[in-house]
């Protein structure tokens, strides 16, 4: 305990430096009976240390003299580039639960990342996991309000790259979107992947939710380039789309769009037959009429195109055997 009273010691003297109206308490006699064996950040916290704040300024890590501004949840989680660590990382899965959902209660918080423990050893690891979180990441995570929420001044990459994808998906025709500024915060998007490797129950629906937006966002880039007559960035993200999920109509669909705008028919059919084949033999299922009408459309250039090389039942029958 000799550690821990030194320490609660030079955060008391820190907080006063600081020029703080209300002083941390002394943990009386009695308190330090039954304190006696707990953890630094166990002391700190029953003492009404904000752990946020109270380190001194020499325990404290440097970048630079900047606070942390960029947290990446895209891939693996960093903040500014430095590696939060491992999905067993109590630091780790903190600013990340934090950062999905927001504002949340300590209560919710902890039983949340310690699903199978008992309330107490639960809110235990959350203090100590607090405590090397604000180690490690000053200011990061804030808990002076009675709410464990982020540092209000940090950006989230996918907070960021969410929105910008639900603008897409509201205004199509958005102007700040065009093809000279080459969409580099959507192809940013489409690249993207939430959390890859984390599998903790709370993540999998926001993992799921991020996909799909990715997906959407790509067949809905894809239209807009293709009518605005730059097919090859429309196939493109058509096809980025298809390779996210190779049993998505959809997906197929922008991809035969793309080609028969640019005139390529043999590229529409092929594509158009594999879809097929793809629902009748994978899925079980018949076409939807959105893809039965984009092949009719197509289907007479595509007829004529057949009938030069095979006669005019060619294409016929290549749809009934797929």
């Amino acid at each position: 305990m000799a550690t821990g009273w030194a320490s609660l010691r030079r955060c008391q003297a820190s907080v006063g430096k600081c020029g703080r109206s209300r002083r941390a308490p002394i943990v009386g006699a009695r308190s330090a009976t039954r304190l006696r064996g707990s953890t630094v950040a166990e002391v700190l916290d029953a003492a009404g240390v904000d752990i946020g704040n109270a380190l001194p300024a020499s325990r404290q890590p440097t970048t630079g003299g900047k606070r942390p501004r960029q947290l990446t949840l895209l891939g693996e989680p960093a903040v500014d580039g430095r590696l939060l660590g491992l999905p067993t990382s109590s630091t780790a899965r903190i600013v990340v639960y934090v950062a999905l959902h927001r504002p949340t209660t300590r209560a919710r918080l902890a039983a949340a990342l310690w699903p199978d423990a008992a309330n107490e050893r639960a809110d235990g690891s959350l203090r100590t996991g607090l405590w090397r979180l604000h180690r490690a990441h000053r200011g990061l995570v804030q808990t002076a309000t009675g709410l464990i929420r982020l540092d209000p001044d940090l950006s989230v990459d996918y907070h960021e790259l969410t929105r910008l994808g639900r603008s897409l998906l509201l205004d199509p025709n958005d102007p700040c979107l065009n093809p000279n500024d080459g969409y580099s915060g959507v192809l940013r998007l489409a690249a993207a992947e939430l959390l890859p490797g984390w599998d903790e129950e709370w993540i999998f629906h926001e993992q799921e939710r991020f996909r799909q937006l990715r997906l959407h966002v790509l067949e809905s880039l894809s239209v807009r380039l293709h009518r605005q007559g730059v097919y090859g960035m429309a196939l493109e993200a058509a096809l980025t789309a298809l390779g996210c999920d190779p049993l998505r109509e959809s997906a197929h669909r922008a991809v035969i769009e793309v080609h028969f705008a640019e005139g390529n028919i043999g590229e529409a059919r092929r594509q158009y037959l594999a879809c097929l084949r793809m629902l009748r033999t994978e899925l079980g299922v018949e076409p939807s009429r959105a893809l039965l009408d984009l092949g009719r459309h197509f289907q007479g250039a595509a007829r004529g195109a057949a009938r030069s090389i095979r006669g005019p039942v060619g294409l016929a029958r290549e749809e009934r055997s797929a």
